[in-house]
């Protein structure tokens, strides 16, 4: 899971697909090629990268990526609008496949087996990552209501389903103004 990913638990191999592309799966996207590199840290490798007062330098991804959605349309679209066009360009410049409308058949051996409207492909991959079908976990909020405290339940952990920190930000707003 883009959890085990994310915290370490578990490493990717050189080739990684990525199921869901949402804002989950697109920032775990630009995690995967992006790993190791020292743009965000170097100034010079900064402005190399993204070509600040030079020419962009095309920097070889940390591991070949090929990110899919079921759902068909513009890839990467659940990312908000002030980030979701940095990171569809980072994975553009990593050379980062892109799948829609696809239907996942099977893992085995031989890779991730699906189809992509009438193409059956297997994608050859070292490791996948689930970023998809995300849930809300609201254990303490019921623990605080059985114990007859209140509790205000927002963003991701009212509705996981579309990760929105737009939606998040403005529900807190509003509820620390009732409040």
């Amino acid at each position: 899971t883009y959890e085990q990913l994310l915290s370490g638990a578990r490493q990717p191999g050189k080739r990684v697909a990525v199921i869901g592309a949402g804002g989950v799966g697109v920032d775990v996207a630009v995690h995967l090629v992006e790993r190791g590199s020292k743009s965000h840290l170097d100034p010079a490798e900064f402005r190399s990268t993204w070509g600040v007062a030079t020419e962009a330098a095309d920097h070889p991804p940390a591991h070949e990526v090929v990110l899919m959605q079921r759902s068909g349309g513009k890839m990467g679209s659940g990312p908000g609008k002030t980030t979701g066009w940095v990171h569809r360009l980072v994975l553009h410049r990593a050379r980062v496949e892109m799948i829609a409308n696809v239907t996942y058949r099977r893992i085995d051996d031989d890779g991730l087996h699906i189809s992509a409207g009438d193409e059956d492909r297997v994608i050859d991959c070292d490791s996948v990552v689930l970023c998809s079908g995300q849930v809300s976990i609201n254990a303490l909020a019921d623990e605080l209501k059985a114990d007859g405290r209140s509790a205000h339940v927002i963003g991701g952990a009212s509705f996981a389903g579309e990760l929105d920190a737009q939606r998040a930000i403005e529900e807190g707003t509003l509820l620390g103004s009732r409040l």
